[in-house]
């Protein structure tokens, strides 16, 4: 994404620098569970691309999976449901 394509979308949204930094922290870490499970999975990139084929293009997934790109929300969520991930909220503990 280009430095003009940022500053387009944090005047959009009203975006602050820390909210910018904590969706790509997410973003990375969701890429990295991502991977892990695929090789828990003993599963590459061009597998994964099978799996999802006519839902999600080959390149987007090489290209989310290398970090060349982030992904939208639709495209990190079909490779989670074919890994069999899902997010959850942690569960606070009571404090006494």
């Amino acid at each position: 994404m280009s430095l003009r394509e940022i500053s387009q979308k944090i005047l959009k949204y009203h975006l602050t620098c820390y909210t910018i930094y904590r969706i790509y922290q997410f973003m990375t870490m969701v890429r990295k569970v991502i991977i892990k499970r695929m090789k828990e999975l003993n599963m590459n990139p061009n597998r994964l691309s099978e799996m999802l084929k006519g839902e999600i293009p080959r390149q987007t997934i090489y290209d989310f999976l290398s970090g060349k790109t982030d992904a939208r929300t639709e495209v990190v969520s079909a490779l989670m449901k074919a890994l069999e991930l899902e997010i959850s909220p942690i569960k606070k503990k009571k404090v006494r």
